[in-house]
């Protein structure tokens, strides 16, 4: 039977079909590491097709072999016989909100894609406003993605329970101000993209704040007219 040609946003489930065929972007990729025992458990990546939708895509551990090289972040690529599954209760920190995922498997086939480079974005993001971060009293199951100017820095402290650097940031957006925890990262630009950041909730200081995990990603002058806005802004605040 021949591939089953759709768009990411067409997918519907649930869907017991393995023949499909896209042509998609990778836009970011990295290892799922098992925090007790450091084992590789598989790859994520983060697909974006010519109509400007995004998915998740994941293989495990069983598959890595012949198929973890062929994908480049930044490539184009023809992608055909994966699985289309719907996400469960136990799934934790997905890196944007959605109900369904890619499962590549042994009979995935991969192949760079030369004519639709051009029509595909390199990142799509999903904004939130920083004035709707304080209403999650709860950490919710999906990461999220803000644009912020940084206000103001802590120091670099060391935790005890992790043995791992972060640092607290506030960002703004000249009106609301939220804080952020940065896990193992030492740098970022004054005015940020921050992609896939966790909401947490702190009932000891009884704080609503982000952080980040290893889907997240912090971007600058990246074109997006959320960005291009905030700039603005602080440039009239400023006088700059």
């Amino acid at each position: 039977m021949s591939s089953i040609k759709y768009h990411i946003k067409n997918v519907n489930l649930p869907n017991r079909k393995t023949n499909w065929h896209i042509v998609v972007k990778v836009t970011r990729k990295w290892r799922e590491i098992d925090t007790q025992n450091g084992n590789v458990l598989g790859v994520n990546m983060i697909f974006i097709d010519q109509s400007h939708d995004r998915i998740r895509a994941w293989m495990d551990s069983t598959v890595m072999n012949n198929l973890e090289n062929k994908f480049v972040e930044g490539q184009t690529l023809k992608v055909q016989n994966f699985k289309v599954q719907e996400y469960t209760n136990l799934e934790d920190e997905k890196c944007f909100e959605d109900d369904r995922f890619i499962r590549l498997t042994h009979y995935t086939r991969v192949r760079e894609h030369m004519g639709l480079g051009c029509l595909i974005p390199e990142n799509i993001f999903v904004f939130k406003n920083l004035s709707d971060v304080p209403n999650h009293q709860h950490r919710i199951s999906s990461c999220i993605d803000v644009v912020g100017i940084v206000h103001s820095v802590d120091p670099l402290k060391l935790s005890s329970k992790t043995n791992r650097r972060y640092t607290d940031l506030v960002i703004t957006d000249t009106r609301y101000y939220v804080k952020i925890r940065l896990w193992d990262e030492l740098e970022y630009p004054d005015v940020t993209v921050f992609a896939s950041l966790k909401i947490e909730f702190s009932e000891k200081y009884d704080i609503t704040y982000l952080t980040n995990n290893v889907a997240s990603r912090f971007y600058l002058n990246c074109n997006v007219e959320r960005e291009e806005t905030l700039r603005k802004r602080f440039n009239d605040l400023h006088g700059c």
